[in-house]
């Protein structure tokens, strides 16, 4: 991922191509890339030369040659994730499973989605709120999405605090830091 689109070697870096999508994708800074189940990837673009274009989550079922939009109508009103900065995290223990998680202007959470690839499946997971604000005002900076090594369904987001997510527990604060506790 760099500054100007996504680029992949499948030659030990002999030669360098750069992928295929979108204007947006192509030209795009790469924030995030994920590869999930059946050499699925996931990438997040972002565009600076446009203050109202937002990170777009984009999707490559052809082992990174191609990516498109996700714009899946259960969460997404268009090919845009909507949000300021967004992470992806897929499940050590199952790479079917696949969180997205992104942010409001403020550079809070806004909401928390997840991705079963088997079904093909978009669930909601977590919003905003006031007792769910890991990230604080650093959300643009200190951004940590992660899934437990060993329990698909568990899920860690991190930022200026650490809230763990489980199905039973929903998000639990297990840490602050030294700055927001005192």
């Amino acid at each position: 991922g760099s500054h100007e689109g996504l680029f992949y070697s499948d030659n030990q870096l002999s030669s360098v191509t750069k992928a295929s999508g979108t204007e947006f994708f192509e030209n795009g800074i790469i924030f995030d890339i994920e590869v999930a189940a059946n050499n699925t990837i996931f990438a997040i673009a972002h565009s600076d030369a446009n203050p109202t274009d937002t990170d777009s989550l984009f999707i490559s079922r052809d082992n990174g040659n191609t990516f498109t939009a996700v714009t899946d109508p259960s969460i997404f009103t268009n090919a845009r994730v909507g949000f300021l900065r967004s992470e992806i995290a897929v499940a050590p223990s199952d790479p079917n499973i696949i969180y997205l998680a992104s942010t409001q202007a403020s550079g809070e959470v806004n909401k928390v989605f997840r991705y079963n690839l088997s079904e093909d499946r978009w669930t909601e997971v977590g919003v905003a709120g006031p007792t769910f604000s890991p990230l604080g005002i650093g959300g643009k900076d200190a951004f940590i999405l992660s899934v437990y090594p060993d329990n698909p369904n568990e899920l860690i987001i991190a930022g200026d605090s650490w809230y763990s997510r489980t199905e039973e527990e929903g998000w639990q604060l297990i840490g602050q830091s030294v700055s927001r506790a005192l």
